[in-house]
């Protein structure tokens, strides 16, 4: 099993990584549902940020003092 390295072309190879993490007893791919769940984390992430930026500056502008 070889390490994980930088290759010729500037990408990372991080290996071979067992088949058991990636499928599911059923053969589906658990992969792909936690990579969904992180995108959807970082999407109401990014959501959550705007949105207090957004109240915050409102705030700011809106200031009676």
């Amino acid at each position: 099993m070889s390490g994980a390295g930088i290759l010729g072309d500037g990408t990372i190879d991080f290996g071979v990584v067992p088949t058991a993490i990636l499928r599911s007893e059923s053969g589906g791919s658990k992969l792909g549902v936690v990579v969904i769940f992180f995108e959807l984390l970082l999407a109401l992430a990014a959501v959550a940020i705007i949105a207090f930026s957004l109240y915050v500056v409102y705030r700011l502008v809106t200031e009676e003092s």
